[in-house]
């Protein structure tokens, strides 16, 4: 079942940075980044029961190949998803949730 995803504006800024760092060092590996992340966030939006759940309500997929989580929330009786943050897995754990609160 598909879900409807609401990306929160700072995911989307932390994820257009993220393309813009790897496009940096390897031209095309940022189109890389997009497209995998992407894919998850196709799965995410298909199946989001199947990422376990981390911190109360949230949950979170890791993107194949790049150090990036997904971290959402879903509603299934809204069949709604929202993505609170494309999170890079080498910064603080902590700063994650912070905007969860």
């Amino acid at each position: 079942m598909k879900y409807k995803i609401f990306i929160h504006p700072l995911a989307s800024e932390e994820f257009l940075s993220g393309i813009a760092w790897y496009e940096e060092q390897v031209p095309g590996l940022g189109n890389r980044f997009l497209e995998k992340t992407k894919q998850k966030i196709s799965q995410v939006e298909n199946h989001p029961e199947y990422f376990g759940k981390i911190h109360g309500r949230f949950r979170q997929a890791k993107v194949d190949t790049f150090p990036y989580c997904i971290v959402f929330e879903f509603f299934p009786l809204k069949k709604i998803i929202h993505v609170v943050s494309i999170f890079h897995t080498k910064r603080n754990p902590r700063k994650k949730f912070r905007r969860l609160k």
